[in-house]
C-alpha cells in the first residue's frame, strides 16, 4: 500500500472537504452549507499556502529529498485551480440567491 506525505495527505484532505461541502449546498440548499463552505475554503487556501512554504523551504534546504519536495509542490499548486473554482461557486451562489 503506498504512503502518502504530509503533503499529499493536505492535499487531499482539503479537496474532498471543499468537494463535500459543495454537494452538501446541491443536496440541501441551505444557506449555512454554502457560508461554512467558504469559510472551509478560506482556510484550505491558508494551509494550503503554510504547506506550499513548508515544500519551498524543504525542497531549498533538504536538496536529498528535492524530487519529492517539488511533487509534492506540484500535488499543492493543483489544488489552487480548485479553490477558486469553489470560491467563484461561492460567490455566484450568494449573489443569485439573494
Amino acid at each position: 500500500m503506498k504512503s502518502y506525505t504530509l503533503y499529499q495527505k493536505i492535499a487531499l484532505l482539503t479537496f474532498c472537504s471543499e468537494t463535500i461541502l459543495c454537494y452538501g449546498y446541491v443536496i440541501t440548499r441551505h444557506d449555512l452549507v454554502v457560508f461554512l463552505g467558504f469559510l472551509f475554503t478560506l482556510f484550505a487556501v491558508l494551509i494550503n499556502g503554510m504547506a506550499f512554504i513548508a515544500v519551498i523551504h524543504e525542497a531549498i534546504y533538504a536538496p536529498e529529498n528535492r524530487s519529492q519536495s517539488l511533487k509534492d509542490g506540484g500535488i499543492l499548486c493543483l489544488n489552487i485551480p480548485v479553490v477558486g473554482c469553489y470560491l467563484l461557486l461561492y460567490f455566484l451562489i450568494q449573489t443569485h440567491t439573494r
